[in-house]
């Protein structure tokens, strides 16, 4: 399914400026589209977030920093563990290679979880939370089960987390 915004100016929605492309590569004219409607994403919301996860991070002990050495590590852990994730298996010939394909993905991506068993790797890989990548109610849902997940790691009340920014 392909997704960009567009705006209704009384008539027609128009892609907005810059998805001109993508719309035309999506749609054929003529053909009749069923339209899902999405209330834009509320960008106080959206900061607001980022803002609790960063002074939730800040206020961290010691001993787990080492795991998450910035808000955006335990950001993207927290997505991975609430299930806000692609996960991706691979099963190498050796363990060797599993570690060498490990080692590959983590650094790709320092934010990646990666898991070795033997031959097999296992790797999740945290979902985008940008405007762009994840619609408002997809997003509020994360921002629920990801401020849950990290006040339950750093032993946050829910009430608290909600006011830590």
């Amino acid at each position: 399914m392909t997704s960009f915004p567009c705006t209704w100016n009384g008539e027609a929605l128009v892609p907005v400026r810059g998805y001109q492309r993508q719309a035309d590569a999506a749609l054929v004219i003529g053909l009749r589209y069923n339209v899902q409607v999405e209330e834009p994403r509320k960008m106080a919301q959206h900061r607001g977030y980022f803002a609790r996860i960063h002074e939730a991070w800040q206020s961290m002990p010691e001993e787990l920093l080492e795991d998450y050495p910035s808000s955006e590590h335990l950001r993207k852990r927290a997505l991975i563990k609430t299930g806000f994730a692609a996960m991706a298996d691979f099963v190498c010939a050796s363990p060797a290679q599993a570690a060498a394909v490990a080692a590959f993905f983590t650094n790709a991506d320092e934010y990646a979880l990666v898991e070795i068993s033997d031959r097999a790797v296992r790797i999740w890989r945290a979902e985008s939370q940008s405007v762009h990548a994840m619609g408002s109610e997809r997003f509020k849902r994360s921002i629920d089960q990801v401020e849950r997940w990290v006040g339950e790691l750093l032993k946050i009340a829910p009430e608290d987390m909600a006011r830590v920014a």
